[in-house]
């Protein structure tokens, strides 16, 4: 099945356990058929592998098998990194455990991180046609504290009901994203969308955050208007009552402030995602520190996703001339697709949206600058800052 529903609005599952635990199988279990290579070999699975499916009453989701947690030799230390890795973004961790052999001392230490992170956890225990009743009430006691289910890994269709509703009662518990406008605007309300089309628009589709906004404008039954800023004049000119919101690309914020009356609300598409994605307060406050920075402070553009950068990028390019002519051009900038693990001599980050990743995602990713409390901002909210348009243009 081609899912097109974007990674990002997917609920995200993770298997993990130890090697020849029964992860693939079961993945080819929720998926009623032959997706992932079985074999008895431990270490079959290497690298995260991640499939897309849409379940009953759960939507579309992406399903990731990962590497054995007790994966040996310093390979195998990498691989099982990558996998904790996964599991920090996910919705809902699979943690599959089999009942013909006894509890070990990795998923021992594995059970103990998903209580200190705080995953949303089911336990699925496999091999239960061979079930040794002495493994079952040991792993019980230990892992008293997270719900389980039996499956049998050769007779998959006699659990499989059982183990849909499990999962669906299991991923009940996850964190739901806001909607884009959520508290925002109301049914009936107008709400103009800027969409300005130049060569860094794909061709003949809309981004991912406008394509998002725009549909949860039609959810919320508002009159959603779409145009460029060459048309914005007209189509306000064209409405018999004021819009409620104006929304546009940030990158057109100058332009498009000098059209909007100054009694209408504006706000840009990344500013949204900032409250979707992020810890919008923490952005917002963070906003001062810009009128503060020392000449040479290190100030590091966070870009999430690996897209291909144009000439006049906005995180390469417009947003460094940016700081440079309302600072000093005697500010360090760089610019990176994943954090150093040394955050010390950083005074500032400008993130971007994160359209392409979920909250949790983007929260997990951003959790060292949160937790060592380093000022950042969003694109949007920085270019709002940066055109004199902050607090105008926050919600």
């Amino acid at each position: 099945m081609d899912i097109k529903t974007p990674v990002s609005e997917s609920l995200r599952i993770v298997l993990a356990g130890n090697r020849n635990a029964g992860k693939s199988s079961l993945l080819n279990s929720i998926f009623q058929r032959d997706v992932a290579i079985v074999s008895d070999v431990a270490g079959t699975t290497t690298d995260p592998v991640s499939r897309k499916i849409e379940l009953r009453n759960l939507g579309p989701c992406v399903i990731t098998d990962t590497a054995g947690l007790d994966d040996v030799g310093e390979l195998g230390k990498k691989r099982t990194e990558k996998s904790l890795e996964k599991l920090l973004e996910s919705d809902l961790v699979l943690f599959v455990s089999s009942l013909n052999k006894e509890i070990t001392q990795s998923e021992k230490d594995f059970y103990n991180f998903i209580k200190e992170k705080k995953l949303n956890s089911l336990l699925v225990y496999t091999f239960a046609e061979n079930e040794n009743n002495k493994f079952f009430e040991e792993k019980n006691e230990f892992f008293k504290d997270i719900d389980f289910i039996k499956t049998d890994n050769k007779k998959p269709s006699e659990y499989y009901e059982n183990l849909l509703f499990k999962i669906e009662k299991a991923a009940s518990k996850a964190e739901k994203e806001i909607g884009v406008l959520d508290a925002l605007v109301k049914k009936g309300d107008t709400v103009i969308l800027v969409c300005p089309i130049d060569d860094a628009a794909p061709k003949a589709r809309l981004i991912l955050p406008q394509v998002e906004t725009l549909r949860d404008c039609l959810d919320k039954n508002c009159k959603a208007f779409v145009c460029q800023v060459s048309e914005l004049k007209a189509t306000l000119d064209s409405l018999k009552d004021k819009p409620e919101l104006v929304i546009t690309d940030s990158q057109a914020f100058a332009e498009v402030s000098k059209i909007v009356p100054p009694d209408v609300r504006l706000t840009g598409f990344s500013i949204l995602f900032a409250r979707k994605k992020g810890d919008y307060d923490y952005f917002v406050k963070s906003i001062e520190y810009l009128n503060g920075l020392k000449s040479d402070a290190h100030i590091v553009i966070f870009e999430a996703c690996s897209h291909h950068r144009q000439d006049d990028d906005i995180g390469t390019v417009k947003i460094p001339a940016l700081l440079r002519k309302k600072i000093s051009d005697k500010l360090v900038i760089e610019n990176v697709r994943q954090f150093p693990e040394d955050l010390s001599s950083i005074d500032l980050v400008i993130t971007c949206g994160g359209c392409m990743f979920s909250r949790k995602m983007m929260l997990n990713k951003l959790s060292g600058i949160f937790e060592r409390q380093i000022p950042i901002v969003n694109y949007g909210l920085f270019l709002a800052w940066a055109n004199g348009l902050f607090p105008r243009a926050a919600i």
